[in-house]
């Protein structure tokens, strides 16, 4: 009504992904309220960000809303912060015999998926293992395990960088 467009930020998956309210699930009514309140922003928004095509087409698809308002901008990063002047080496040295996973930011997950995603992890060093292949987890930015999950619960190697500068990422 101002003339302003309007643009509506959708890259967490709205109503398609969040499914618990601090780790509760939502009820029938709340999950149909959250759908119709969604459609209706997306019905009206000038434009609709999305963290990925993938999720693009989902949302398009399950609100039957216009494609052509919609916008994939990826989420964490810009490709142009991640220009090394030196391109000769890596930024994680790699050894033969290692599969190196990285992590960029935070987790903004409840302590239940956090170790379902650490079991998966396991699962993954375990298959690996029969292949003589090591897993090696990095996180940039956050802590991602505690120290507890550390001594007690992963069988990957963990390496914790803190933070680094986009440009020696």
């Amino acid at each position: 009504s101002l003339g302003v467009r309007w643009i509506a930020d959708f890259r967490d998956g709205g109503n398609l992904w969040l499914k618990k309210i601090l780790g509760y699930p939502k009820g029938a009514i709340r999950l149909r309220a959250d759908f119709y309140y969604e459609k209706y922003v997306l019905d009206k928004a000038d434009y609709v960000i999305t963290q990925s095509e993938l999720l693009k087409e989902e949302l398009s698809r399950v609100y039957s809303v216009r494609h052509s308002r919609f916008k994939a901008i990826p989420n964490g990063h810009d490709e142009e912060d991640f220009i090394r002047a030196n391109m000769s080496t890596p930024p994680f040295a790699k050894a033969a015999g290692e599969l190196h996973l990285l992590h960029l930011g935070s987790w903004f997950v409840n302590p239940g998926e956090i170790d379902k995603i650490l079991e998966r992890l396991n699962a993954l060093q375990l298959a690996l293992k029969e292949r003589d292949i090591d897993l090696i987890f990095h996180a940039v930015g956050n802590d991602l395990i505690g120290e507890q999950q550390r001594e007690n619960t992963i069988r990957f190697r963990y390496r914790y960088h803190g933070v680094i500068p986009h440009p020696l990422v």
